[in-house]
């Protein structure tokens, strides 16, 4: 056998079974970036990243609805989208906005925004609470989260 004889058989033609709920969730139009799902006799497992975090509550309902996928492990990130320059006003009635350590009033306050303030969004938490930063009423820079009753992208 020659050197270039192994390169004159061409190998078999290889035939890759995709995860129908990978193509399923592909097919949904979800837009996850690096998407990897894995389902082990029902056991689901999502991974990827998101620039909207309510994308990831829609995620689990659509795979939910799915036949045979009896649990659920949603590890998709929601992407840090402060590169893109997007903008928020702080909309409140006349008070300051609070800021918190987490997404949820229970968590603690960092600080607080201005009425009229414009703070970067960095993340779409999710459909109530987005990660902002901005001067706080002290003028220092505080990062933290906001309900989104009181932020108007602009």
């Amino acid at each position: 056998m020659g050197l270039f004889d192994a390169f004159k058989n061409k190998p078999a033609k290889k035939t890759e079974k995709v995860n129908p709920l990978y193509k399923a969730l592909s097919e949904a139009n979800f837009s996850i970036t690096d998407m990897q799902v894995v389902n082990e006799s029902g056991n689901v497992t999502i991974t990827g990243s998101v620039d909207d975090g309510s994308v990831m509550e829609s995620v689990n309902d659509f795979l939910a609805s799915q036949p045979g996928v009896s649990t659920i492990d949603n590890n998709i990130e929601v992407a840090d989208i402060s590169g893109q320059d997007k903008h928020c006003k702080v909309v409140t009635n006349g008070s300051n906005l609070n800021v918190r350590v987490g997404a949820s009033t229970s968590d603690d306050i960092v600080g607080r925004f201005t009425k009229g303030s414009d703070v970067l969004l960095i993340r779409r938490y999710n459909a109530t609470w987005h990660q902002v930063r901005g001067a706080g009423i002290k003028g220092e820079e505080i990062e933290g989260y906001c309900h989104t009753d009181y932020l108007k992208e602009i």
